[in-house]
């Protein structure tokens, strides 16, 4: 399910029986059939990457739901050591089956920077929350690993 603001429904069903007319009825948040939904995720992020004189680099502030290529325009024109030597995918789209991915943005992101023709082992770069508006939701964490 996609996160909200407000409450959400998992499903409900109406069925006609004969010639009898179906009433609805939908309740607000105090009926106990109905569920908050986590806080979406919200506010601005920036990729952040240190050279190997120990410079430490910044993007623009990105929107939460930014499109891959305008992260990759940002890394690429605010980030000089990087431009031409990064791309990026996202692990996002997919079944319900697939772990780790997640639907809708408001949800979470799955973002990997994939170095190309880097001839040195570059430091880790990292998705940080942007100072002026920062990230919001349902504790939004900035895991990053090198693999």
């Amino acid at each position: 399910m996609k996160r909200i603001t407000g409450v959400s429904f998992t499903a409900f069903t109406v069925t006609p029986f004969g010639a009898i007319t179906p009433k609805i009825t939908v309740k607000g948040p105090e009926d106990v059939t109905s569920t908050q939904s986590s806080t979406p995720l919200a506010g601005k992020m920036v990729v952040s990457c240190t050279d190997n004189s120990n410079v430490i680099y910044k993007t623009r502030p990105l929107s939460y739901n930014a499109d891959l290529g305008a992260i990759h325009t940002a890394i690429h024109e605010d980030i000089p050591f990087l431009h031409g030597r990064v791309s990026i995918q996202e692990k996002n789209s997919g079944s319900l089956a697939d772990k780790g991915k997640f639907l809708y943005y408001e949800n979470g992101r799955n973002i990997y920077l994939l170095f190309d023709e880097v001839d040195y082992n570059p430091k880790q770069c990292a998705f940080e929350s942007d100072v002026t508006t920062p990230l919001t939701g349902n504790t939004p964490t900035f895991p990053a690993q090198t693999d």
